[in-house]
């Protein structure tokens, strides 16, 4: 119905024109060379107007029936622009040449043949220009690209490429908008000629690598569990895709060490953009290797560290430990003995590092790998609480309190976790006088942060919710460790 609404207006002219032309129609009928000028004038104008409005109903009629309704059907999409254009030529090439004739009485052999010698004398000055065109109409033909498409203009070096979305491809030229919302217009004939690639065909689909040194020291299966962490952790953002899933491929060794390839795949151009991408996954990769306790050594195209964990493990635990909230107040000595005193937990990918309603007497802080927080709905459907990655804890509110274990914990990946127990919390809660009430604000500002009804509340409001929370941790600390206090006391 819409493009039926394309012919009104042509229909309207061509309508007016003819009526006016039946009223005066032997203006019409009337030679040219004959008679007074100003019948001369009036008579060739309206034959003029009718050729004219008679082309516009035309070039409507083949559009909307031909073009957008049997073609357009069968393709299944938007006719090309030049498709459209060209008709438009075509049909007022062929009034024009019709008007030479009939109105001013023109042989046409010689219009032609004008037409043939001025055509050879434009196709040489304007040949680049021709050029253009039939590139264009040879890019609408194939289809190889389309309005829409991301690609890449291939330059001599690589670093002119120019990356961006096609906005229009018209008879000379092709707009493309690039990432950084500038508009690069190229002729048709060089898009012809250079090698592009198209980032959305056969889909937006694409694989990607990200190159990372690590030090040969450092076992080549303990070096996967951090990258393939790291990976799937990358991925949970819009953009990344699940499948194919990430991979960590050990590619070879160099002077620098061995190096891995993280290899993903994501939704490029549309749905994220390649060097973004790859921010992501650098970060994730960056955040896990310093969770680990590796120390970035050179971080130029590619990444290099230093394992230090088989030189001091004791160190690295404490680098740890000094990153946890919990913690923030002990001393350096009360810190040292805590780092001699916790253990090492390894869980494949699927262990249960906790599970809901047990009993707790410890608590773990993720070192490397990914878990989730896990619940059962009333209806008997498991749901994801939240993912925990390199430097999260867990497990605190059981321990301190004494309550049942509110979620389970599932290993998504291969993970080492640090767990401090009871015994040892214990110690310190005696040893610390101030430890208590900053456990209970830590577990306080937790509860807020992840209560989503507060999401909203103002952070007065906020403060005033975690205040009340962290006074009721605090009596159920002192309740749960009452024979600590008695002894003091």
């Amino acid at each position: 119905m819409a493009r039926l609404k394309l012919l009104i207006l042509p229909s309207l002219i061509f309508g007016l024109v003819l009526a006016v032309a039946f009223q005066h129609w032997s203006l019409i009928n009337s030679p040219i060379a004959d008679g007074d000028l100003l019948l001369r004038i009036l008579g060739g104008s309206l034959e003029i107007g009718l050729i004219a409005a008679s082309a516009f109903l035309l070039l409507r009629l083949t559009n909307v029936f031909f073009w957008y309704g049997i073609v357009g059907n069968l393709m299944g999409k938007k006719v090309p622009k030049l498709a459209t254009d060209f008709t438009a030529i075509l049909i007022f090439f062929g009034a024009f040449v019709y008007t030479l004739s009939n109105v001013f009485h023109k042989s046409i052999t010689n219009v032609v043949a004008t037409s043939s010698i001025v055509g050879i004398i434009l196709g040489f000055a304007l040949r680049a220009i021709i050029s253009d065109i039939f590139s264009g109409v040879a890019i609408s033909v194939d289809e190889s690209i389309k309005v829409g498409d991301w690609i890449m203009y291939h330059e001599p070096r690589r670093d002119q490429n120019i990356v961006g979305q096609i906005l229009e491809i018209n008879w000379r030229t092709t707009k493309i908008k690039t990432e950084d919302g500038n508009m690069v217009v190229i002729p048709n004939s060089l898009l012809t000629m250079k090698t592009v690639t198209v980032f959305s065909s056969p889909d937006t689909t694409g694989r990607y690598e990200l190159p990372v040194i690590l030090d040969r020291d450092l076992p080549v299966e303990h070096a996967r569990r951090i990258l393939h962490s790291a990976a799937i952790e990358a991925s949970r953002h819009h953009g990344f895709k699940d499948f194919p899933p990430v991979q960590v491929l050990a590619h070879g060794g160099c002077e620098l060490g061995v190096e891995y390839r993280i290899r993903y795949w994501i939704g490029q151009w549309s749905e994220i953009s390649p060097g973004m991408a790859r921010d992501k996954m650098m970060s994730s990769v960056l955040h896990h290797l310093h969770q680990a306790g590796l120390s970035t050594a050179k971080l130029q195209y590619d990444l290099h560290t230093s394992y230090e964990s088989d030189l001091d493990p004791h160190v690295n635990i404490l680098k740890i430990l000094s990153r946890v909230d919990l913690f923030a107040i002990l001393t350096k000595s009360q810190m040292d003995w805590l780092a001699s005193a916790v253990s090492k937990r390894f869980l494949k990918q699927g262990d249960i590092a906790i599970r809901k309603g047990d009993p707790g007497s410890s608590m773990f802080i993720v070192l490397e790998g990914l878990l989730e927080a896990r619940d059962i709905t009333e209806s008997g459907i498991e749901v994801r609480l939240s993912h925990l990655s390199p430097g999260d804890f867990f497990g605190e509110s059981s321990l301190l309190t004494g309550d049942p274990r509110n979620a389970s914990v599932v290993a998504v990946t291969d993970s080492l976790l640090i767990e401090v127990s009871k015994d040892s919390l214990a110690t310190l809660i005696e040893d610390s006088k101030g430890l208590v009430e900053h456990l209970s604000l830590v577990m306080a500002r937790r509860e807020v942060e992840s209560n989503r009804a507060l999401s909203d509340v103002s952070l007065s409001e906020k403060s005033v919710v975690a205040a009340g929370l962290a006074d009721q941790f605090k009596k159920s600390i002192q309740n749960f460790f009452k024979y600590i206090f008695m002894n003091v006391g």
